[in-house]
């Protein structure tokens, strides 16, 4: 009887042991996926000519039925862009199934990808943002960015460029992505500051941060703040010390008023210190947070 329970006992560790390593296995090769693919498409320029012959290419039968489903005419060759759209949904395909796996909270994913793809993770290691250039070739330098909260109930990932729903858990988001996330914490909770920016044209820089929560269904917008200037090194600088927001930049054509302008709760707080563009050439605005939300500072 001895014998058939440590008989028995072999076979469930073998079981198990198997189990975990294939999911190990599963999991590195999301991760050598994700690397193998980036490194190709990075490779892709937009002002290209080149057809790329499908026998060549090494499709998966899944993305052969995507083009034959959105191209009637689809021949033996595809163009750049096409070529673009079909990686740029292997790495979210390959991202979405990688924050899903047991693995992903255990492992340091910012040190495995970000070599690769911007990875950016609050200091809690709950919120993540993975992010990689669009690459149209146009002036405004978009981004492909995936949102992951690992304290959603049924984990959600989403593209939101591609995705723009009230429903959404993710929706409140910039569709650029972030370069940073800090975790505050508060009497209502563990709350998400981020921030990040983007050239929106060609001499255009727009930066941005906010301040999010999670109500338990979605993330809620509880401060925003943002500069749209000619100026390539203007910062919104965020001092986790003093819990303090504050940024100074120059009026130009794109914001010509001198005006600390930020959503908290989705009201409109716009105090414009002067309105003649011609007389103003340096502003400040200052934000503090109050141990919920950031309100604008007093000024002295």
């Amino acid at each position: 009887m001895n014998n058939l329970k440590y008989f028995s006992f072999l076979i469930s560790f073998f079981f198990l042991f198997q189990s975990v390593a294939q999911d190990s296995t599963l999991f590195s090769s999301l991760i050598h996926k994700v690397k193998e693919s980036i490194i190709f498409y990075n490779e892709l320029s937009p002002f290209g000519k080149e057809l790329f012959a499908l026998e060549k290419l090494e499709l998966s039968e899944k993305e052969l039925n995507d083009l034959n489903e959105f191209n009637d005419d689809l021949s033996d060759s595809i163009d750049v862009f096409t070529l673009q759209w079909i990686y740029q949904n292997r790495i979210e395909n390959a991202l979405s199934q990688l924050v899903i796996h047991p693995d992903f909270i255990k492992r340091d994913v910012y040190k495995s990808l970000n070599e690769y793809i911007d990875v950016v993770v609050s200091d809690d290691r709950k919120l993540y943002n993975f992010s990689f250039p669009e690459n149209t070739g146009g002036s405004y330098k978009s981004d492909i960015s995936l949102m992951f909260y690992s304290g959603l109930s049924h984990p959600l990932i989403m593209n939101q460029n591609k995705i723009e729903d009230a429903f959404n858990p993710y929706f409140v988001f910039n569709v650029d992505g972030y370069y940073n996330i800090d975790s505050l914490n508060t009497s209502e909770g563990v709350k998400y500051l981020l921030q990040g920016g983007v050239q929106s044209c060609s001499k255009c820089y727009t930066n941005y941060i906010s301040l999010v929560k999670f109500d338990g269904f979605k993330f809620v917008e509880e401060f925003s703040f943002s500069t749209f200037l000619r100026d390539f090194d203007t910062e919104i600088l965020f001092d986790p010390l003093t819990k303090t927001i504050n940024t100074v930049y120059k009026t130009d054509d794109l914001t010509q008023t001198c005006t600390c302008k930020a959503s908290v709760n989705n009201a409109i707080n716009d105090e414009i210190i002067t309105d003649t563009f011609e007389r103003v050439s340096i502003c400040s605005c200052n934000f503090v947070f109050n141990g919920k939300t950031f309100i604008q500072s007093v000024k002295e």
